[in-house]
């Protein structure tokens, strides 16, 4: 995974290294370290200027957050500080420049980060709710696709967060 000016790679045994000038080895602690030595999954990278945040699944569906500084994912914001209500049973995490989604195993989504980028997907929180196969996003909108062929759209409209406009064209979707 590329991560501005370095990179994040994920072992085969389930560990995080990185390399380069990420922007992020000045926020791995002990702690951090301790949780991405083993038993991740998948993993997220946003970088925005010499900023990034990673977000790494782990086996027990639970997410490691580090990094910092990019459009409200300081770590000290409680925002990424997940509540262990968020933080269960995820298994993909995806990104937009600004926002995060989280797909659980259970299908349904939990977001966070800046509000009109997709972090608030109130608008769209019943059809969130279940039956969500994968999100996938743009720099500044996600699009969920749902079981039943469905997609749903939440963030900022010219990123293509408006999919309600074309409401008719979005069934029976099998990939985006």
């Amino acid at each position: 995974y590329s991560a501005h000016r370095g990179y994040v790679g994920l072992t085969d045994s389930g560990r995080l290294v990185m390399w380069g000038d990420c922007g992020l080895l000045d926020t791995v602690t002990a702690a951090v370290e301790a949780q991405i030595s083993d038993g991740v999954v998948s993993v997220a990278v946003m970088c925005l200027e010499l900023k990034c945040v990673i977000v790494a699944v782990k086996e027990s569906g639970h997410m490691v957050v580090f990094g910092g500084g990019v459009y409200g994912t300081n770590i000290a914001d409680p925002v990424v500080n997940l509540t262990d209500a968020m933080n269960f049973g995820i298994k993909a995490v995806t990104m937009t420049g600004r926002s995060f989604a989280a797909v659980r195993n259970d299908g349904s989504v939990v977001t966070w980060g800046q509000a009109g980028g997709g972090g608030d997907s109130s608008m769209v929180e019943l059809e969130l709710a279940d039956g969500v196969v994968r999100v996938v996003a743009t720099f500044g909108a996600f699009a969920a696709i749902k079981e039943n062929g469905r997609v749903v759209t939440w963030g900022f409209p010219a990123y293509g967060g408006n999919a309600h406009m074309h409401d008719a064209a979005l069934r029976d979707v099998v990939d985006v």
